[in-house]
């Protein structure tokens, strides 16, 4: 191996941070409203579409990661 260079573990499954996305239904189909959330931006990001007045059905949360 090279001089000064070194090579990053795998992080471990324990590590890694859970990412979801929001969708909403739409008249053409599920559409994507925000991706690449941790679980807490995920849970704010709810609470504030059902705060607008998002109906609940029409809300997916997905995870990605």
């Amino acid at each position: 191996m090279a001089k000064g260079f070194s090579i990053a573990p795998n992080q471990s499954d324990n590590t890694r941070q859970e990412l979801y996305k929001i969708e909403e239904e739409c008249t053409s189909g599920w559409q994507e409203y925000k991706t690449g959330l941790t679980k807490a931006q995920t849970e704010a990001e709810h609470q504030f579409l059902i705060n607008e007045g998002y109906a609940p059905s029409r809300i997916k949360i997905t995870r990605i990661q």
